[in-house]
């Protein structure tokens, strides 16, 4: 998992451009840990062991923010990515991960899904996430004509 992302300054800085660093998150918290009568969270990220080197792409013309859901489901931010950028990510098997245009947390895709789950590397490839704008379909309501073309 990266390195967590820094202050404003700190990104605006070229802190992006530094690499990331290794992140070795601790153990998941125990059930007796969590708050009693608190529920846990539907999405949450799995705690596998499985290495897995992932690229993240960023094919859209937005700042990506990417967000880690760790193993409580607390998001958990990273450095953001400028359009047409990519960086290695040193990310596991079973982690969840979503993608956020910087400043406004519209949803973007990874890999054409709003919810990125790295797999294992094969011959030592790394897994490649491209970052891309969700493509909406404009329906016309039954009974509204479309404009004609004269």
């Amino acid at each position: 998992v990266p390195r967590k992302r820094g202050n404003a300054e700190e990104a605006e800085a070229g802190a992006e451009e530094s690499g990331p660093q290794e992140y070795h998150p601790e153990e998941p918290r125990s059930g007796q840990e969590i708050e009693a009568g608190r529920p846990r969270p539907m999405l949450r990220s799995v705690n596998t062991r499985e290495p897995s080197q992932v690229i993240f792409y960023n094919r859209s013309p937005r700042v990506v923010l990417p967000v880690w859901l760790n193993f409580d489901g607390e998001v958990q931010p990273y450095l953001t990515l400028p359009p047409s950028t990519g960086r290695r990510i040193h990310s596991y098997r079973g982690h969840l991960w979503v993608f956020l245009a910087a400043g406004t947390s519209d949803g973007l895709l990874g890999n054409q899904t709003e919810l990125f789950v790295p797999s294992l590397n094969v011959d030592g490839q790394p897994i490649f996430a491209n970052i891309t704008l969700p493509v909406y379909e404009r329906v016309v309501p039954p009974g509204c004509a479309k404009p004609s073309q004269a």
